[in-house]
C-alpha cells in the first residue's frame, strides 16, 4: 500500500503547474514571436523574405504544447495524488495529431529550405542578416535588422 503525504502532493501539483506555464508561455510566444511572421514571409512572397528553418518546426509544435497544456491541467484539477489514469478519447486523438503535426513540419522545415534554394531567391551576404532572402541583392541594404519585421521603403 502507497502512502502519500503533503509534501509529494504539494510537489506533484507544483510540477503540473509549472508544465501550464511553461506550456502557456511557449505558445504565446510563438504566436506573437518572429516564429509565425517569418512563417508568413515565405508565404507571401515579396521581395524580401526572412525565414529560418526551424520556425517550421516551432510553430508545427504549437499543437503538442496545447496538448501538454490541458494534459497538466487535468492532472492539476484532478483529485488527490495520482493522475487520472483513463484516456480520453478527444484527449487521444489530439495527441495522434500533435504528433503528426511535428512530423509534419519537420519534414516540411527541409522541404521549405529546399525550395528557397532552388528559387530565384539568393542569401544576404552580411552575416548580420543571414536569415534574409532576397531576389535583389541590392534589397539587402535596406534591410534593418535589429527590426524583425521591418524594412526600410525606398
Amino acid at each position: 500500500m502507497v502512502k502519500y503525504n503533503v509534501k509529494g502532493w504539494v510537489l506533484y501539483k507544483s510540477c503540473l503547474f509549472l508544465l501550464a506555464l511553461l506550456s502557456a508561455g511557449f505558445i504565446i510566444s510563438v504566436i506573437f514571436g518572429d516564429e509565425v511572421y517569418q512563417i508568413r514571409s515565405f508565404f507571401r512572397q515579396s521581395d524580401i523574405i526572412k525565414f529560418e528553418r526551424q520556425s517550421v518546426v516551432i510553430v508545427g509544435g504549437v499543437p503538442l504544447f496545447i496538448y501538454g497544456f490541458f494534459f497538466s491541467l487535468r492532472g492539476l484539477f484532478s483529485k488527490g495524488f495520482i493522475p487520472p489514469k483513463k484516456q480520453t478519447v478527444i484527449g487521444f486523438i489530439f495527441l495522434i495529431f500533435s504528433v503528426i503535426t511535428v512530423v509534419i513540419s519537420y519534414i516540411g522545415m527541409w522541404v521549405f529550405y529546399f525550395l528557397l534554394l532552388s528559387s530565384s531567391y539568393t542569401h544576404c551576404p552580411q552575416e548580420n542578416l543571414k536569415r534574409y532572402y532576397v531576389i535583389d541583392p541590392q534589397r539587402c541594404v535596406t534591410i534593418i535588422p535589429n527590426f524583425s519585421q521591418s524594412f526600410k521603403e525606398e
